[in-house]
C-alpha cells in the first residue's frame, strides 16, 4: 500500500497511521501500534491478516512554524468464503489425531456456517454494521455484539477477528476454551471421576463402570456438549450418564463409591424424555442414583447440538430420537 504526500513550502513531512478495529458491540483490541514514517512517500505492506479503520494524517511544518497536517480515513475489510478462504485443510491438520478427523469442520459449521467474514445482514444472525454503517465483510459476530468470532468463534481479539488461521487454531488447541485443550481434557476428566481413576468429592465413583476409550467418538460427544448454552456443570448432565438397569439396585459403599448390585453399569445417551422414540427407557432416577441421593438429570440441548438429524449414524442410520426440524443440525451432520 502506497502512501504519497506533498508540502507546499517545501518542508518534511511526517507520517502517523493508525488502525483501529472493535466489534459492534465493543469487543476487541488491542490496536496495534501506529505505523509512522519519515518523507512525502513510502510504501506499507503490513495490512495482512489485520483490517478495520485506518486513519493515516500526514504532518509538516508551515514557514511560519505551525503545524499542518491532512488525513484520510479508508478501511480494510475480509474476504469472502470460502473462496479463496478454504480452512478444510487447516481444520483436519489440527485434529489430525482425533477420532473423527473431520469434527473440527463441523463444529466450525455450526458455529459460523464455515465462515470467518460476513456483509452485514447476510448471516444468521444479521450482522451488524460496524463503523457506523460502512459496508464491508467485516469479522462474523456472535450475537450480543460480537463477544465471540470468526470460523470457531473464539472470544473476540484483533488476531482472531481477522486471521482465520490464529481463529481455527485457538478454537482447537487453547487451554482455556478450545476442543483439544480445554474440552477434550475436562470431558476426560468427567470419565476418570466417575470411572474412578482421579477423584472428585462432588462425582460418585462407579465401581465396574468401563472408561471409554482415548481418543474415540464417545469422548468427542462428551466434549462436545461442553460449548455455550449446552454446557452443564452436573455429571448427571453430560452427554452419557452411568445406568444400573433393573433388577440391578445401586448401593453406597464407603463415602463416595457406588455399587450397582445384580446388573452392570453402563453408559446411556442422557436423555429422560422417554416419550422420545428410540430413548433408553433406563434413563430414570432410580436407576442412575443411589438412595437418598437425587439431581438434575439430562442435557438434550447438548444431544441436539451433537447429534440433530433425520437419520443419525449415533443409531445405525434410524431416526433420531431427538431430532428436531426447527434447529439448526448437529455438529456430527455438518462435516465438510
Amino acid at each position: 500500500m502506497q502512501f504519497t504526500a506533498a508540502s507546499g513550502t517545501g518542508g518534511s513531512i511526517s507520517w502517523l497511521n493508525q488502525l483501529h478495529y472493535l466489534t459492534s458491540g465493543g469487543y476487541g483490541g488491542p490496536d496495534p501500534a501506529p505505523v509512522t514514517n519519515n518523507g512525502a512517500s513510502f510504501s506499507y505492506p503490513g495490512y495482512q491478516s489485520i483490517g478495520g479503520q485506518i486513519v493515516a494524517a500526514a504532518s509538516t511544518t508551515a514557514a511560519d512554524g505551525s503545524t499542518v497536517q491532512d488525513c484520510v480515513t479508508f478501511y480494510v475489510d475480509g474476504v469472502q468464503s470460502p473462496s479463496p478462504l478454504d480452512p478444510t485443510s487447516q481444520l483436519v491438520s489440527l485434529y489430525s489425531n482425533g477420532a473423527t478427523p473431520h469434527l473440527m469442520t463441523g463444529l466450525a459449521t455450526h458455529e459460523s456456517g464455515y465462515s470467518q467474514f460476513h456483509y452485514p445482514g447476510d448471516g444468521s444472525p444479521a450482522e451488524p454494521d460496524v463503523f457506523n454503517g460502512i459496508d464491508g465483510l467485516w469479522p462474523y459476530e456472535s450475537n450480543g455484539g460480537g463477544q465471540f468470532i470468526g470460523l470457531m468463534m473464539v472470544p473476540t481479539t484483533d488476531t482472531d477477528a481477522w486471521d482465520w488461521t490464529q481463529n481455527t487454531t485457538d478454537g482447537v488447541n487453547s487451554t482455556v476454551y478450545g476442543f483439544v485443550g480445554e474440552k477434550l481434557p475436562t470431558a476426560q476428566n468427567f470419565v476418570d471421576w466417575l470411572t474412578g481413576k482421579k477423584k472428585n468429592t462432588n462425582v460418585p465413583v462407579h465401581q465396574g463402570l468401563q472408561a471409554f476409550s482415548s481418543p474415540s467418538a464417545q469422548l468427542e460427544n462428551m466434549a462436545l456438549v461442553l460449548y455455550g448454552q449446552q454446557a452443564k456443570g452436573p455429571w448427571t448432565q453430560q452427554f452419557y450418564v452411568p445406568v444400573c438397569p433393573p433388577p440391578g439396585t445401586i448401593t453406597v459403599q464407603g463415602k463416595n463409591t457406588w455399587i450397582c448390585n445384580g446388573a452392570t453399569w453402563y453408559w446411556a445417551y442422557n436423555d429422560p424424555n422417554l416419550s422420545d422414540p428410540g430413548a433408553d427407557q433406563n434413563v430414570q432416577a432410580q436407576y442412575i442414583f443411589a438412595a437418598g441421593t437425587t439431581g438434575p438429570v439430562g442435557n438434550r440441548p447438548g444431544l441436539q447440538y451433537v447429534t440433530n438429524s433425520p437419520s443419525d449414524p449415533l443409531f445405525n442410520g434410524s431416526a433420531d430420537p431427538w431430532y428436531d426440524s426447527n434447529i439448526q443440525q448437529g455438529v456430527l451432520q455438518q462435516m465438510k
